[in-house]
C-alpha cells in the first residue's frame, strides 16, 4: 500500500475522487480512489515539502493544492496532473511563510469570495451588499485567498493571483494580485485580528466570503474575507483604494476544553463542531418561520415573551458584544452565514 509505514497527519478527498494525504515525514501523496480499489499496487504523484505536514486543503476548480508545514511555510503545488514531472512529482508553485519565527502552520484553507461580492473599481466607493437570497454558491467568477492558522493561535491571509483565461492559478505568480503597477494598493498580506488563544486546529470557508476558525481555545470566530473599497475621501487621506482585510465578525463558545474541527452544511445554514470532551455543538443559523396563533393573533415570539420592552433591554444588556466570548444569543444569526 502507497501509505503503508507512514504517519498521516492530515487527508482529503477532492471533487475529482483523489485522495491527498499529508505525512509527518514531509512528503504529499495523491492517489485516485479508484485505482487503490482496481489497482493491486497503485503508483501515488508525490511532493516533498521539507518539513512535516500538519495540514493541506484542495481545490481543484483552481488547479491548487496548499499544505502547512511544522516549520511555519506554506507550500503550493499545482494539482493539474499534466504538469507533472516524469516520475509523478507534482509541480510546486510558491511558497509563503508569513511569520519570521518557525512557528507551525497548524491549519491551512483556500478560500473563494464572489466577485459580485466586491466593488474595486475606483467609481464605487463601497462594496456591494450581500445578499442573503441569492445562491452565490451558483455564480462562476471568484476570487480567492490563501489563509493559515498558527500553534499560537496567529492566522495570516493573502489574495491569490488567478488566471481567469485559464480559470486556474496562475503558475507563475500564484501568490498577491500580480499586479506589480503603482496603480493597486492591495495589501498583499495581512494578519487577521483578533488571534486565536491557542493553536488554530480548523479553518473552513464558505462560497459567499465567510472564514469559520477554530482553536484550542475552545472558540470559534466568524470572518468576513471580501476585500473593500475605500472612500474617495479616505483615498485623499492616504487610505490605500483597495484593501483585503478579513474582518472578525463575532465569536462562538462552548468548549471546555480542545476544539478539534468543524465544518460547515452544503447549504451554509449550520456550523458542526466537535471537541476532545467528547461534545459535538451545531450552530443553526436559520430563521425560524413565525406562525401567528388563530385565538389571540400573536406569533410564536410573542409568546416567548419578546412583546415586554424591560426584557428586550435586559437581554441586550446580558448578550454582549465580547468576540470569542460565551455569547449564546449569538448562535442565532438573522441569516446564512454562507
Amino acid at each position: 500500500a502507497p501509505l503503508a509505514g507512514k504517519a498521516v497527519t492530515c487527508l482529503k478527498i477532492d471533487g475529482e475522487g483523489r485522495l491527498w494525504a499529508g505525512c509527518y515525514d514531509g512528503t504529499v501523496q495523491c492517489l485516485h480512489l479508484a485505482n487503490l480499489v482496481n489497482e493491486k499496487d497503485p503508483k501515488p504523484r508525490t511532493a516533498s515539502c521539507g518539513s512535516a505536514v500538519l495540514s493541506l486543503d484542495v481545490r481543484e476548480d483552481i488547479d491548487l493544492v496548499a499544505v502547512g508545514t511544522a516549520s511555519g511555510s506554506v507550500e503550493l503545488f499545482s494539482s493539474d496532473e499534466d504538469l507533472d514531472g516524469e516520475k509523478g512529482q507534482l509541480r510546486r508553485l510558491d511558497s509563503w511563510k508569513p511569520k519570521a519565527e518557525n512557528i507551525p502552520a497548524r491549519s491551512v484553507a483556500i478560500a473563494p469570495f464572489p466577485i459580485s461580492l466586491c466593488d474595486l473599481s475606483e467609481d464605487s466607493p463601497s462594496n456591494s451588499d450581500f445578499d442573503d437570497s441569492r445562491d452565490y454558491e451558483a455564480e462562476e467568477d471568484f476570487m480567492w485567498s490563501l489563509v493559515s492558522g498558527y500553534m499560537d493561535g496567529s492566522l495570516h491571509a493573502i489574495p491569490l493571483n488567478i488566471n481567469y483565461d485559464s480559470d486556474s492559478i496562475d503558475e507563475d505568480c500564484p501568490l498577491g494580485t500580480g499586479d506589480e503597477s503603482e496603480a493597486s494598493d492591495l495589501d498583499e498580506s495581512v494578519e487577521m485580528r483578533p488571534p486565536h488563544n491557542g493553536p488554530v486546529t480548523c479553518i473552513t470557508s464558505r462560497k459567499g466570503g465567510i472564514l469559520v476558525t477554530g482553536a484550542q481555545d475552545g472558540t470559534i470566530r466568524i470572518w468576513d474575507s471580501t476585500p473593500r473599497c475605500a472612500s474617495d475621501a479616505s483615498v485623499n487621506q492616504g487610505v490605500a483604494r483597495e484593501s483585503y482585510d478579513p474582518r472578525c465578525l463575532y465569536g462562538l463558545g462552548g468548549y471546555k476544553v480542545w476544539l478539534g474541527s468543524a465544518s460547515t452544511s452544503g447549504d451554509g445554514l449550520r456550523l458542526v463542531s466537535d471537541g476532545s470532551d467528547n461534545t459535538i455543538i451545531v450552530h443553526d443559523f436559520s430563521v425560524p418561520e413565525e406562525t401567528e396563533d388563530e385565538n389571540d393573533g400573536r406569533t410564536d415570539g410573542d409568546r416567548n415573551g419578546n412583546d415586554d420592552d424591560d426584557d428586550d433591554d435586559d437581554d441586550d444588556d446580558d448578550d454582549g458584544d465580547d468576540v470569542g466570548g460565551n455569547n449564546a444569543a449569538s448562535q442565532y444569526g438573522e441569516d446564512s452565514f454562507m
